[in-house]
């Protein structure tokens, strides 16, 4: 099975010349939404409405900032209806609105995926890499490691610790463990699909993603995901 990673287009012909394409259109409570990375979002929260930007337009799956991607989507209800035909971690569905360019609303749904599933990770051969600094000179200095770990616990341990920065060199997905067609990784930061999800998502015709083959030994250092995103429309 081969999977990628799902994240939004870079292509400004199909999604407009402004980011975010989407800003908040109305008052509401909280200013970002971390504290549910790992939990529902209760009842009593007021999700926020949105209104497209003047240059932007209207595709299934829309950025925007106040969310934070990929945790929390604002997709449209032809890529909802998509994605709920497969299987995935524990998520949430929320109704919200986006106001297009001539003042309608247009039902839109916020995905809030909860679970992260870094029991993906190989780390019998995923390389990690922590990158720790040095202030107390001028020009600051940097020092680069590679290490590995041998459960995944240990990088959520290192982060609060706040040692350094730490991105991977190598990502390895234990394939034959994976029994979701979709979910999403903590470090790196993704939402990963399977080439089921890929397939259903390009015969829709959704609009607004990028679709990033992940290979074996993947690296997220020095390349991010919205670079690897850019890179896909030189191919």
């Amino acid at each position: 099975m081969n999977y990628y990673i799902l994240t939004n287009s870079a292509n400004s012909k199909e999604i407009g010349a402004t980011f975010p394409q989407a800003k908040i259109a109305n008052m509401y409570k909280k200013s970002d939404y971390t504290e549910y990375r790992i939990s529902e979002i209760p009842a009593t929260e007021t999700m926020p409405t949105f209104r497209i930007q003047y240059q932007a337009k209207m595709t299934d799956l829309l950025t925007e900032v106040p969310l934070g991607f990929p945790k929390n989507a604002l997709i449209s209800l032809r890529l909802c209806d998509v994605l709920i035909q497969f299987k995935s971690p524990s998520y949430q569905i929320l109704d919200t609105i986006v106001i297009d360019k001539k003042n309608k609303p247009i039902p839109y749904k916020i995905l809030h995926q909860y679970k992260w599933m870094d029991e993906y990770l190989d780390c019998s051969k995923t390389i990690f890499e922590l990158t720790t600094y040095d202030f107390s000179v001028t020009p600051y200095t940097s020092k680069v490691a590679e290490f590995q770990v041998s459960h995944y616990d240990e990088i959520h341990e290192l982060n609060q610790m706040r040692k350094g920065s730490i991105s991977i060199k190598k990502m390895y997905l234990k394939k034959d463990a994976i029994n979701y067609d979709f979910f999403t990784l903590s470090n790196p930061n993704i939402w990963v699909v399977n080439e089921n999800v890929a397939m259903a998502l390009k015969n829709a015709m959704i609009t607004g993603i990028a679709l990033i083959p992940i290979a074996d030994g993947e690296s997220f250092c020095g390349e991010d995901v919205v670079s690897k995103a850019q890179k896909l429309l030189n191919l």
